[in-house]
């Protein structure tokens, strides 16, 4: 357990130890801000009963009395801890304008843009892999550091609302939604721009995490879907292959029979053939 009898404010912990993990405690006087570097951590948080993965570019943060376990996924991990005594976070919270703890006591955030380059800077500097320092006084630029890092991620943290589900898992709920909408209507789908501001987020944030999550474009999954869905229609209707053609979305029978042969290697003609006379 890390010794924070004599943390004036914040107080760093840079961790490299394999198969890491804390048992059921709490800090009495100091919150924690856990954030990984490499390797995925499991926090087990007993204030909200969460049971979520925490992976680099997020954080978790829990309050001082907040019963909590942590431990990492894989046996190859590095993480920081900084632990934050109540006067610090007290006068940072009135600085940002909201009381200490305003109901809050434990969450996930995922991490600013400031936080992730002072990060990159703290790990290159840090060489030390057993490295703890305090930031007490000006002397330390690493506790300066720290505690900048700290600020800003108690920050984000005091005005911007937790999320448990962990980024990959919103990310995937997302791409569902934007699935589940661009399915309802082949033939005539919202435009990107429409389906992002449905979907609640940026036409570049859809853009970035439907490729990472589906390996395709939005216009590359909906042209599978189209074709998948015209396959089933030329060999379970009597539709004409224009009927076909309008109700996925494509303008012209030639169109389509280009389009369908490039995916399945055959014609939608010579398919439907093929099913009537069982060759």
């Amino acid at each position: 357990m890390v010794d924070l009898s004599n943390t004036d404010t914040v107080k760093f912990v840079h961790s490299h130890e394999r198969l890491y993990s804390t048992a059921e405690h709490s800090h009495a006087d100091h919150a924690m801000i856990l954030i990984p570097r490499s390797g995925t951590m499991k926090v087990i948080d007993q204030f909200s009963q969460q049971h979520r993965s925490l992976e680099p570019r997020c954080a978790y943060y829990v309050a001082s009395g907040v019963p909590h376990e942590t431990k990492s996924v894989r046996s190859d991990q590095k993480h920081f801890a900084f632990y934050l005594n109540k006067e610090w976070e007290t006068f940072l919270s009135g600085h940002f304008g909201v009381g200490a703890g305003a109901g809050l006591l434990s969450g996930i955030w995922s991490l600013g843009q400031t936080s992730v380059d002072l990060l990159q800077i703290l790990e290159r500097e840090d060489n030390n892999v057993s490295s703890n320092f305090s930031g007490r006084g000006n002397r330390d630029w690493k506790a300066k550091l720290s505690a900048l890092i700290a600020e800003d991620c108690l920050k984000n943290i005091k005005t911007s609302t937790a999320c448990f589900v962990h980024p990959g898992e919103m990310h995937r709920g997302i791409v569902a939604q934007a699935i589940e909408i661009l399915l309802t209507d082949l033939a005539e789908p919202p435009s990107i721009d429409t389906l992002a501001v449905l979907c609640g987020i940026s036409r570049r944030h859809l853009v970035r995490v439907f490729r990472q999550q589906t390996g395709k474009s939005i216009h590359g999954f909906l042209k599978d879907q189209r074709y998948r869905h015209a396959y089933d229609q030329v060999i379970n209707t009597q539709w004409s292959m224009q009927q076909i053609a309008l109700s996925v979305g494509v303008e012209s029978a030639a169109s389509f029979s280009t389009g369908f042969r490039e995916k399945f290697g055959v014609s939608p003609s010579a398919l439907r053939k093929k099913q009537r006379f069982g060759l």
